[in-house]
Order: structure tokens, then sequence, then C-alpha cells
């Protein structure tokens, strides 16, 4: 037994739950979309959508939030793409795009933890939302999700 009392840290469960499933992109985000508003901010992190009667989500975001009066919907990945083809990529917008009609959103985020996205990316994603020139898309990048953690 020492003379003085061993110390003990120990990460909160939640906190290194989050982290061992990918909240960190998103969260970093949320931090990012806080900053930069100048009015009003208020967040909800990832979110599942179901079927009535489903066995399984029939879409999931990774954040929502409202940034100055704006509704903003979004993914985060520690990549520089949607998915790993591009028929998964687009199976990604299309989900996005159909959560942000079903909500009336008017912004789409894209974060990343790589320095910038897929050139082919960029352009999957801006050619599928021409459609909707109410919405519009942000890119966010580890600069700036790495800018400021205050």
């Amino acid at each position: 037994m020492p003379d003085e009392p061993s110390w003990f840290y120990k990460l909160d469960e939640s906190v290194y739950q989050g982290y061992r499933h990918g909240m960190a992109v998103p969260l970093l985000a949320l931090n990012h979309l806080r900053r930069t508003s100048t009015d009003n901010f208020s967040f909800v992190t990832d979110r599942e959508f179901w079927k009535h009667g489903a066995s399984k989500p029939d879409a999931e975001a990774d954040l929502f939030c409202v940034s100055d009066g704006v509704l903003a919907v979004g993914e985060a990945k520690k990549g520089n793409s949607l998915g790993q083809s591009v028929s998964e990529e687009n199976a990604e917008i299309t989900k996005y795009k159909r959560i942000i009609s079903g909500f009336s959103a008017r912004q789409l985020i894209l974060a990343t933890f790589c320095e910038s996205w897929s050139e082919d990316t960029v352009m999957r994603v801006m050619l599928a939302f021409k459609e909707m020139p109410f919405v519009s898309i942000r890119l966010l990048t580890a600069p700036e999700l790495l800018a400021s953690k205050t």
C-alpha cells in the first residue's frame, strides 16, 4: 500500500462509446457550425428514421441543426467520399435528398476528417442537388473542423 492513494482516471463511458462509434467528426462539425452561427444554434446528433413495422431503419443522418434559423441536415465521414462505390455514393445522395425534402431543410452539411472532399463526390452532390436550388451545400473539411476546439 503506497503512502498516498493511487489515482485512477476513467473516460466517461458515453464519451468513450461516442468516440468508438465515430462521433468525433459530427461533433466537430456541429461545434464548427455553432462557432460560425451569429444568432442562434440548436442541434441533435444522429437520428434514424423507421417506416412503420420495418425491421431496420429506412434512413439515418449524422446531424441536424438549426443555425441562424436555417434547418440543416448532415453527413460526417472520416474519408473523403460518401460511399465505397459510385452506386453506394449515389444511394447516400438520394437518401439525403429524401430527408431534406421530408423536413423542408435548406442546407446539406457534408463534413470530413480529410483535407478535402473527393472531386467526384462534390460533382455528384452538386449535380444531384441542382434541381433543389433552395438547398445550399456546405462542405466542411479537417482544417475547418480542427481550427478551434472552443
